[in-house]
């Protein structure tokens, strides 16, 4: 319903910046944009949220349990915290390929999806964005990239004006309704970094995302456009090759490349679900 697909909240503890454009840097600050949001919550104030709160006193309870206060001081700040507690215990390390690379199990990948590791670090490139450690992998750089799709022509030829809109509404702190924007208006949305930095070198550059659980969370991309993993796998390889150095794979070895992308699918994680995507 949105401009966006819903980001993960799987191992956004180690997240620093939130949303796809990285506009908020903390877990607090974010959790009350969907709050207010016209098109989700869609709680005019922060007044408002609370007097729905008090209609529920089995929330105020827990609320203020969680932050340690009197269930008649809790304040907008309280549910933040409580909300931002919960998203920083959504913690997801335990899939095949974790094993594999980092348990000592070599028998937790299969001999296909250990050749598309091969590729995932090597010649498919994948890891210089969904990057691996030495001792752990998140599968993301947390850095902000061009979309596999070109920026519509609607937002080329309106750059000037969505820029003086952006700026005047950043400039006067206008946070509610910049994000309002950003969740209604396609080409707002399209920007991308830009709505966050003002920088004309962000524009159409979003956060790169984990591949955890990506094999089944479909669709992909941070506007859902690709409904298929072999899809969004070729997407990502015609997006970042170039006339010199072009990334060619056999239809074997882009099997063998879904085979390792299945691998990182972690069974038992606390928000197994909408996830994560290319």
């Amino acid at each position: 319903m949105l401009t966006r697909r819903t980001p993960s909240l799987l191992n956004v503890v180690y997240r620093p910046a939130l949303f796809w454009d990285g506009r908020e840097s903390t877990l607090e600050a974010q959790a009350l944009s969907p709050l207010l949001g016209p098109a989700e919550h869609g709680f005019v104030t922060p007044e408002a949220l609370m007097d729905a709160l008090r209609d529920h006193p089995s929330l105020r309870a827990s609320v203020a349990t969680a932050c340690d206060v009197k269930t008649g001081e809790i304040r907008v700040d309280h549910v933040q915290r409580a909300l931002a507690a919960y998203e920083r215990s959504l913690v997801s390390g335990n899939a095949p390929a974790d094993r594999y690379l980092y348990g000592q199990e070599n028998g937790a990948l299969s001999a296909q999806a250990q050749r598309g590791l091969a590729l995932f670090r090597g010649r498919a490139g994948c890891s210089a964005c969904h990057t691996l450690g030495d001792r752990t992998a998140l599968y993301t750089d947390n850095a902000y990239h061009p979309g596999p799709s070109p920026i519509p022509n609607s937002v080329l030829s309106r750059l000037q004006e969505l820029a003086s809109r952006v700026t005047e509404l950043r400039q006067r702190g206008a946070d509610a309704e910049l994000t309002a924007l950003v969740s209604q208006n396609t080409d707002i949305a399209a920007l991308g970094r830009y709505v966050a930095t003002l920088d004309p070198a962000d524009i159409g550059r979003f956060r790169t995302p984990s591949l955890r659980n990506v094999a089944v969370n479909a669709p992909y991309f941070h506007d859902g456009k690709v409904a298929a993993l072999d899809e969004a796998i070729d997407a990502e390889l015609y997006a970042r090759h170039d006339a010199r150095t072009p990334i060619v794979l056999t239809t074997n070895e882009r099997a063998d490349l879904k085979a390792f992308l299945e691998a990182l699918t972690s069974p038992g994680d606390p928000a197994l679900g909408p996830d994560d995507t290319m």
